[in-house]
């Protein structure tokens, strides 16, 4: 997660409209060493994950905590998921 981009923006889009993040920053940097062209990929946006930050869920607790691929883990995904 780059710290540099204001939260609101972090992965989104509008993360290319910050001028002092690190990001634009290293594209600054390969456009003048020449290069023209950068393709983001993936670039589909599905129709069916509701990008407003105010409906979506999370797990309970601090997962960092699993490993993993741990079943605790997954139970606690599991309950959030569409």
């Amino acid at each position: 997660m780059d710290e540099t981009v204001p939260e609101n923006h972090r992965g989104k889009f509008m993360a290319f409209t910050c001028d002092s993040s690190a990001g634009t920053a290293h594209l600054r940097g390969l456009a003048e060493a020449g290069m023209t062209h950068v393709h983001l990929l993936p670039l589909y946006d599905f129709g069916s994950v509701d990008e407003r930050p105010e409906n979506w869920r999370y797990p309970d607790g601090d997962l960092t905590h699993f490993a993993p691929d741990s079943t605790e883990q997954q139970v606690r995904v599991v309950r959030v998921q569409g």
